[in-house]
This record gives structure tokens, sequence and C-alpha cells, in this order.
């Protein structure tokens, strides 16, 4: 058994979620989402040697720390789309290309900001010619 707070507006999201996509109960959908991101996280770690993808992000406006961030892997960012979703909203995409390793850390460090709302990896390893 496992047992959590979640804030009232994440609650009626997750009902409504729960309704929309057909699932029994919140538990049904909370293990859905669980087994989810076990998957995501597992397929990311399973690419090795030299990568190519996009790592889109949806963040709040106002995050103070990000160039720093984007600084400290321009070793591996080629190229990168921000636009302004509303007032308080971003959505970045960074064209990514590099070591496996180095863009996961990337990916990790955008996770794990208080004010990203969402960071996901899309890549393919380059065609062995």
């Amino acid at each position: 058994m496992l047992s959590f707070d979640m804030k009232s507006k994440a609650l009626k999201e997750l009902d409504a979620t729960v309704k929309k996509e057909g699932f029994e109960s919140r538990s049904e959908a909370i293990r859905f989402a669980i087994r989810r991101f076990t998957e995501e996280s597992m397929a990311g770690a399973r690419f090795e040697g030299m990568i190519n993808g996009t790592v889109t992000v949806v963040q709040e406006r106002d995050i103070h720390h990000m160039p720093e961030i984007l600084h400290e892997f321009e070793d591996v960012i080629y190229s990168s789309m921000h636009v302004h979703l509303s007032p308080k909203e971003c959505f970045q995409l960074f064209i990514v290309s590099g070591d496996a390793k180095r863009i996961n850390d990337f990916v990790k460090r955008l996770e794990k900001m208080k004010k990203v709302a969402y960071a996901k990896l899309f890549a393919r390893s380059p065609d062995k010619a």
C-alpha cells in the first residue's frame, strides 16, 4: 500500500483523466502512470554512444537558472526554439546531438527544476554507414 498527499487541483485533474481515459479507479491510473514512468526512464537509459534528438520543455516564464544550464550543456545543444505559450508559461524545443549519457544528464537536470512542468527526450541512434 502507498499513501501520499495531492493538492486539490492535481486531484481534480487526476479524476478528470481517470474518467476521460476510462480507468476504473484512481489506483489503476496511478499504477499505469508508474509503469509508464518506469518504462520511459528505462528507455532513456538504453541509449549508449552518440544520439540525435529533441528535448521538449514546458516551463514557467521566470526561470532564472535556465541560462546557466544551457551554457553547461552547450556541447550537446545544437539549436533551440523558445515560444511564450501564455503570460506565465513557455515552450522550449532543443535539438540535441552527442553522447547519450550527457544528453540524459541534461534532461534530468531540467526535470528536477521546480518550475519545469515537462521535459521529454525523443532520440535515436544515428544510422551507421
